[in-house]
């Protein structure tokens, strides 16, 4: 494999180099989370003393600090991801009781991103720093996958079309980038955390049982914790939070939207909301399609519950019931979106070419609540 592809993994795909550990204090276990760099840090540990001063409480605690980590409560729970993966086998049985289920806690999740949303802009007109979200990241996707699937492209085209898209996305980040996925929200319920069970299949006969009985609803009514703001050291524009959370390959209920869909407290923009897609499923898509490509045996952990193929599938369609004109607007950009989708479903992975190589670095990948 190409070293250079490796290094463009390592540097911008490659989530697993965080540090985090699990560390006693006051008699609880706590989190002890190491920052990239002080701004991550700066940024987070701002953010939740903003949104526990303004009345929220489904966030974690700060207790300390020093320059290069911060010490936050830990949860123990199940991430709403991984319940709705649950969700999603015990639809197989009942999938009108799945179904409800799924979108009662769907609907929660919304009202607090919203809310988050609010109180995050209330933060930001307070800063001084505003850094758009790096859309010229999507280069660096391309140049991935190319390598990766062995796919011609036209370099100086594609590179016009995500340097147009890149200008256009600096001029509307507006908010906060919440990066308000099911991955980074915690339902925080003891008897649903999964260090308590022999294995994830112990656990969802568990939940299965919990369903049937109907004891379920009695544990759905624990708090949502939201996890991880340290994203936030970019803006992006207003759509991306409602694609994050309610387009996600696990949370998409098959309906087409209208701008009016994925706003929250803006006006609808058709274009701005196609736009939004391009580089929120490009970004879903390529790490882990990078991961399944590049980093086999982690994959098989990390994105256990992910098909990176989705996202390649399902963006067109998003875009062109949005804004039609985008799709001829960027031929280049569907052209190689395209090829990627095709060779990605039918692709054979030999071996781990990042584990393999000099490059790599221990790491602690987890499918739920960390360390699990």
């Amino acid at each position: 494999m190409n070293r250079t592809t490796l290094l463009l993994f390592k540097s911008e795909f490659w989530k697993d180099k965080r540090k985090i550990e699990i560390v006693p204090f006051s008699g609880s276990d706590c989190l002890l989370k190491h920052y990239d760099s002080d701004l991550e840090m700066d940024t987070e540990c701002s953010i939740i003393e903003h949104l526990i001063k303004n009345g929220i409480h489904h966030v974690p605690r700060i207790y300390s600090r020093d320059s290069s980590a911060a010490l936050m409560s830990y949860i123990k729970g199940i991430r709403v991801f991984n319940l709705f993966v649950v969700l999603d086998e015990y639809s197989k049985i009942d999938p009108i009781k799945a179904l409800h289920i799924k979108r009662s806690i769907l609907n929660r999740c919304e009202q607090q991103q919203k809310n988050l949303q609010n109180l995050l802009l209330s933060w930001k007109a307070a800063q001084t720093h505003y850094e758009p979200y790096p859309s010229l990241k999507l280069e660096t996707a391309v140049s991935v996958l190319s390598d990766c699937l062995d796919i011609s492209y036209d370099y100086g085209c594609i590179s016009k079309e995500i340097r147009h898209i890149s200008d256009y996305m600096a001029q509307h980040s507006v908010v906060p980038f919440r990066d308000s996925t099911t991955k980074n929200m915690i339902l925080s319920c003891d008897d649903l955390f999964l260090r308590n069970y022999s294995s994830e299949s112990e656990r969802d006969a568990q939940i299965f049982k919990w369903i049937d009985n109907g004891k379920i609803n009695e544990l759905l009514a624990s708090p949502i914790i939201d996890i991880d703001f340290s994203s936030c050291i970019n803006d992006t524009t207003p759509e991306d939070d409602v694609i994050g959370l309610k387009f996600h390959q696990r949370t998409w209920d098959g309906s087409m939207p209208n701008a009016s869909d994925l706003v929250w407290n803006f006006a609808p923009d058709p274009y701005r909301a196609a736009i939004s897609f391009m580089v929120r499923f490009y970004r879903f898509g390529s790490r882990k399609a990078s991961y399944k490509l590049l980093h086999k045996e982690t994959a098989a952990k990390r994105f256990k519950y992910d098909d990176s193929c989705y996202y390649f599938d399902e963006l067109p369609k998003f875009v062109n019931v949005l804004c039609p004109d985008v799709i001829d607007e960027y031929p280049a950009f569907f052209d190689f979106n395209t090829k990627v989708y095709k060779k990605l479903t039918r692709v054979e992975v030999c071996g781990d070419y990042f584990r393999e190589s000099d490059l790599y670095e221990k790491e602690t990948p987890y499918v739920d609540v960390f360390p699990n």
